[in-house]
């Protein structure tokens, strides 16, 4: 799209991927401009062909002769209306002008959209909000309920944008609790011949309808069995010949970490998450995890998006608007939908607010949503007014116009005439007045041609932030990028780790949750939840200005993930690195803001949230300094912590072998800021030893260290070392126990052995002379 400059002799108005079957409201629409720039008149003289041959593509008013002035342009809108899955590329129109041909080639993909939706059923999900109370709690103050809500929030927009997209929902594990089992309560078809209904019946507490989804009994969570029936679900669509127009999609929502293990030779979910055959199906697993923000299960929900090219949302519970966003976030990327707005905003009763929206030429649906903490349709009364001044209502009658509403949320998806064309460009307002106070949340989404790419690469230390969008869309040096983020306000893993819980709280606290025996780190942090509740949760917020820089590195290419409709070549990219001193380990939730103006000289704004998990990054070169050796065992395991593990009890209680000496090894793992590594990661923790051997595994000493015991020979004849490795950070080795020197030879024997070399010189000498 040239959106006025000079246009090229050659050029593609490529539409992508598009979806089929499309209604008239929703068929995408691209302009075809260029501008003479000369000082004579361009004399188009003929069209080839001389109309428009039958097809998907349509162009009305079709090419005519005509004179374009100097300084002038030329515009054709171009239509896109695919029936059938494919590429279609042959439609090529040549402009014959007094100076040669300008040739359009028509392009576009014509795909289906296809996405599986997996909610949690386990137990835990009939517990309050925060966790702390999960018996007799109202149903309206359940997990499952603000999950339902959710749920039918982002079904009613994906209808209203997408109505010919195929969904389904599924459950883990089924109605019954059965565990590990999954429920199919929908199977993968079009939205479009039933509409809502058959979702309403399964998500609308209203209705009250017997097929409402509900949690039976305290079941466990068989993550892994949720991602086995998407897969075996979507895969056959990426396997046939028709695999590259079938985009596939896996949304999954969930409160708790994976803790009923599959029966297959899956059982676990990095069984699914490591297998390259999973990893490149073309299915890209989009997740919610729902929790506190410091949750370290959270990371098997982002593993599983990141390994298939998805993304994660975590929703944090403390917060009652994030659960919606999470789920419209991961909508608006299955989608492929720009996001404009997303902010939070305090109203007052009967007080009205107003929010700007820059439309461009390029946008071809715009999605309001707006949802509140109060769960009652009357809080709020949204309507939209267009650049013109027309207002869109609730009463609104349109086919370009889809309100959708529910317990705590209304919203519009506005296409068709509103926008195709220029018809929509300029400044929209979403107008939001309070019949009483609340919190609510807008999001503004666009179909737009015009896209970004944002990424928070956390491999590197510090991470990085890099935004990249097509070259020749903006006027030069009008974008400015920022981030603005919140983070934990302290590391979650540093308080757990040196918080003291009394040996007897912990052994009071439950042995299972949801059927899954809790390790002695999992009741500490449950210990610890109840002792410091909202103190931990404590955040901080933050923006980082994001500088232009050359694409001149792979290095840069691969961070900015390459635009899915330019070359990575061909992008404005933008960078920063997170402030050291500032990272530890928690969600960052970060919001790309971008401001700018487009090369038409039209306003131009987005914002992209991407929350991160962070974990505390490890240098080898400091691991070393943190390993120590401790001589005496039972001076080192007191009897406070030897309920942590029953292999340290025997190997206390058993004889040390002959011959043998048995100490302990040592490391406190901590990052260059202090922050540590964490407690329950003894699995993650290995001692690699030189001269010496282990007794038992690593230890996980609840404290943030481990400690592992081993045992060598009373007078070793080479030094005892240790080398760590915890992740995919190696240490060198560090040298526990030093061996001394052998002592010098008694002094006799110096004295024979110079005599012996005197005798032999002698002898040397002599026989020199003798010859």
């Amino acid at each position: 799209m040239t959106l006025g400059t000079d246009f090229p002799s050659v050029f593609p108005v490529d539409f992508t991927e598009t979806h089929i079957g499309l209604a008239e409201a929703y068929v995408p629409d691209l302009p075809y401009t260029f501008q003479n720039v000369g000082t004579d008149i361009l004399d188009i003289e003929n069209p080839d062909p001389l109309t428009m041959p039958p097809g998907p593509f349509d162009v009305n008013p079709y090419f005519v002769t005509e004179d374009v002035q100097p300084m002038t342009t030329y515009s054709r809108v171009v239509k896109y209306r695919p029936t059938a899955l494919g590429d279609d590329s042959d439609s090529i129109i040549t402009l014959s002008t007094n100076t040669g041909n300008l040739i359009v080639n028509l392009a576009g993909k014509g795909v289906r959209l296809s996405t599986t939706m997996s909610i949690d059923l386990s137990g835990s999900m009939t517990c309050n909000r925060e966790g702390t109370s999960c018996s007799g709690v109202p149903d309206n103050q359940q997990k499952i309920y603000f999950a339902r809500v959710a749920a039918q929030h982002f079904v009613k927009l994906y209808y209203g944008i997408s109505p010919e997209a195929h969904l389904a929902l599924y459950s883990y594990p089924d109605h019954t609790g059965n565990c590990p089992s999954t429920e199919e309560y929908i199977n993968l078809r079009s939205l479009n011949p039933t509409g809502m209904t058959p979702w309403n019946n399964h998500l609308d507490e209203a209705t009250g309808h017997a097929d409402l989804l509900t949690v039976a009994g305290y079941p466990s969570t068989p993550l892994a069995e949720a991602i086995a029936t998407a897969y075996a679900t979507l895969s056959p669509l990426k396997s046939g010949a028709d695999g590259p127009y079938n985009t596939t999609a896996a949304f999954i929502f969930g409160d708790g970490e994976h803790s009923c293990d599959s029966t297959g030779s899956r059982p676990e979910p990095e069984d699914w998450y490591n297998w390259s055959t999973f990893q490149n199906s073309g299915i890209r697993f989009f997740t919610v995890p729902y929790g506190q923000t410091y949750s370290t299960w959270q990371t098997t929900f982002e593993n599983l998006a990141d390994r298939t090219d998805g993304e994660s949302f975590p929703a944090d519970i403390t917060n009652e608007l994030t659960l919606q966003q999470s789920f419209l976030d991961a909508l608006a990327k299955i989608e492929g939908l720009e996001t404009l707005k997303d902010p939070t905003v305090v109203i007052t009763a009967n007080q009205t607010k107003e929010h700007e929206i820059c439309a461009t030429e390029s946008t071809q649906q715009l999605i309001f949503s707006v949802h509140w903490t109060e769960y009652s349709p009357q809080t709020m009364e949204v309507s939209v007014i267009t650049p013109t001044g027309t207002i869109i209502g609730p009463g609104t009658v349109s086919n370009d116009v889809s309100y959708i509403s529910g317990l705590n949320y209304a919203g519009y998806v506005i296409r068709g005439d509103y926008l195709q064309g220029k018809n929509g460009v300029g400044k929209w307002r979403l107008k939001v007045k309070a019949n009483s106070s609340a919190t609510y949340m807008y999001q503004v989404y666009a179909r737009d041609w015009i896209q970004g790419e944002a990424v928070v690469d956390n491999s590197v230390y510090p991470p990085v932030l890099t935004l990249a969008f097509p070259e020749k869309v903006f006027k030069p040096d009008t974008v400015q990028v920022s981030v603005n983020y919140s983070k934990p306000a302290s590391s979650y893993q540093t308080l757990l780790a040196k918080a003291e819980i009394d040996p007897k709280v912990l052994m009071e606290t439950p042995e299972k949750i949801e059927g899954k025996t809790l390790t002695w780190a999992e009741r500490k942090a449950y210990a610890f939840e109840k002792k410091s509740g909202e103190s931990a949760r404590k955040r901080k917020t933050g923006t980082i200005q994001l500088e232009k820089v050359a694409v001149s590195s792979d290095a840069l290419k691969r961070a900015a993930k390459a635009l899915r409709k330019a070359p990575t070549d061909h992008v404005l990219l933008y960078q920063a690195t997170m402030p050291a001193a500032a990272v530890h380990d928690g969600v960052y939730e970060n919001v790309f803001i971008v401001n700018g103006i487009t090369a038409s000289g039209e306003c131009f704004q987005r914002e992209y949230p991407r929350p991160k998990h962070f974990d505390v990054y490890l240098e080898a070169a400091v691991l070393p300094g943190q390993v120590v050796i401790h001589k005496d065992l039972r001076t080192v395991f007191n009897q406070q912590v030897l309920f942590v593990s029953d292999e340290l009890k025997g190997i206390l209680d058993a004889k040390v072998p002959e011959g043998m000496v048995q100490e302990v090894v040592q490391i406190e793992p901590k990052d260059t800021n202090g922050n540590f590594f964490g407690i329950g990661k003894a699995d993650q923790v290995t001692f690699e030893l030189r001269g010496a051997e282990k007794v038992g595994g690593t230890l996980d000493m609840l404290d943030g260290s481990y400690y592992q015991v081993i045992q060598y020979k009373k007078n070793p004849t080479q030094p005892i070392s240790a080398r760590v490795k915890i992740g995919n950070v190696e240490s060198v080795d560090k040298v526990l126990v030093e061996v001394p020197l052998p002592p010098p030879p008694p002094l006799t024997i110096w004295w024979l052995i110079a005599i012996i070399i005197a005798v032999i010189v002698i002898f040397i000498i002599r026989k020199l002379k003798s010859a």
